[in-house]
């Protein structure tokens, strides 16, 4: 495998492996407001969140008392404690979304355990919606199992990271050599197409364009002319790079959620983006 390959793959899986991290800070996030919803009664539940918080929560809310009296009269069911103990329930629940904001925050580093740690805990949870719920949470038991892929897919890229071989430094060598020329036009950029501007930026005078056609293909258009591109139907981590006026310009996306463009390695703009 090719230095430049290897490069790419590199930031393919890493880009995978940060996906599954924020997909996992997601879950954690719609599991907060989900806790907040249910201490305000206000009848209303997100998708993609954990379940054992919730129900915990709930828990404390039902036996301590803190749901209106019709709530009891048509149930049946008699408060078992006041509200210290509806708190208590709840503070375990929160201490569960700590544990998950602590594999979030350390897995940063591309530590996988902690990914692990996540996974196993989230299996538990589906676990418990399954006994819980039955297929009467269907629909929910989807969202738990693709979250359980996520993880998991961000479990194997980490892996297939660590499998790739080294840099061959004269091959590096070679290429830096290479760098130094300037970039050819591939073509001159189609303004008629329709086209998705995925980001725009100005650096040094040049108009830095970064967008996608045909609904498969990403273009690096910089002054009107088309520098590097990359066709793909599902869009991955990547990156497109010309050599301009010895400065290197490099647009992509970061498979995070965020478009980038990148002026000598140093980011100059950022766009989020969901799609």
């Amino acid at each position: 495998m090719t230095n430049a390959l290897i490069k790419q793959e590199r930031v393919r899986l890493a880009g995978k492996y940060k996906t599954s991290r924020y997909n996992l800070l997601l879950v954690i996030i719609f599991t907060v407001i989900n806790l907040v919803l249910l201490v305000t009664q206000s009848n209303r539940y997100f998708l993609f969140s954990a379940t054992v918080p919730y129900f915990i929560a709930d828990i404390g809310m039902t036996f301590g008392g803190m749901y209106p009296d019709e709530f009891y009269f048509e149930t049946g069911i008699s408060p078992l404690f006041d509200s210290t103990g509806f708190f208590f329930f709840l503070s375990i629940a929160i201490v569960i979304l700590i544990f998950y904001f602590i594999c979030f925050i350390l897995s940063k580093e591309h530590k996988a355990g902690w990914i692990i740690a996540a996974l196993v805990m989230f299996s538990v949870d589906t676990a418990a919606l399954l006994l819980l719920y039955g297929i009467e949470g269907i629909i929910d038991i989807a969202f738990h199992g693709w979250v359980i892929f996520d993880l998991a897919s961000g479990i194997k890229a980490y892996n297939d990271l660590k499998k790739l071989p080294e840099l061959n430094p004269e091959e590096e060598a070679a290429a830096e050599e290479t760098n130094v020329a300037e970039s050819e036009v591939l073509y001159i950029a189609d303004e008629t197409v329709k086209h998705r501007v995925l980001l725009q930026t100005e650096v040094l005078g040049h108009d830095i364009v970064y967008r996608r056609i045909k609904g498969s293909i990403n273009e690096l258009v910089v002054d009107g002319k088309v520098y590097d591109r990359i066709e793909m139907v599902s869009e991955r981590a990547h990156s497109l790079c010309a050599k301009i006026d010895g400065h290197e310009i490099k647009v992509g996306y970061n498979g995070a959620f965020a478009s980038y463009a990148e002026l000598d390695g140093e980011v100059i703009a950022k766009k989020t983006r969901l799609i």
